[in-house]
């Protein structure tokens, strides 16, 4: 089954009008959070999770030694690594 894309304004952090497209993957809503640092971008995501009334939040930031040469690079990684994360999990 195919990502469904959610448009998603940012905060104060990103680009007047620029969006970010968070991907729904089993249930799950991945929300790519890469950040630039000193050596490049950094992947990381935010994985939410709501049953029953209750939301579960789980940050997963990537190794210390995976950089990224752009944003989106980073994001890309960010989305692969959390569907991983999900599927490793059943």
């Amino acid at each position: 089954m195919d990502p469904v894309l959610l448009p998603r304004h940012r905060g104060p952090a990103r680009a007047e009008g620029e969006v970010m497209l968070d991907v729904q993957y089993k249930g799950w809503l991945i929300e790519p959070q890469s950040y630039e640092s000193d050596a490049g971008w950094r992947p990381r995501a935010l994985l939410i999770f709501s049953t029953g009334g209750s939301t579960y939040e789980h940050r997963l930031p990537a190794a210390l030694y995976e950089m990224h040469e752009t944003e989106e690079q980073a994001n890309i990684y960010s989305l692969q690594m959390a569907k991983k994360w999900i599927d490793d999990r059943g």
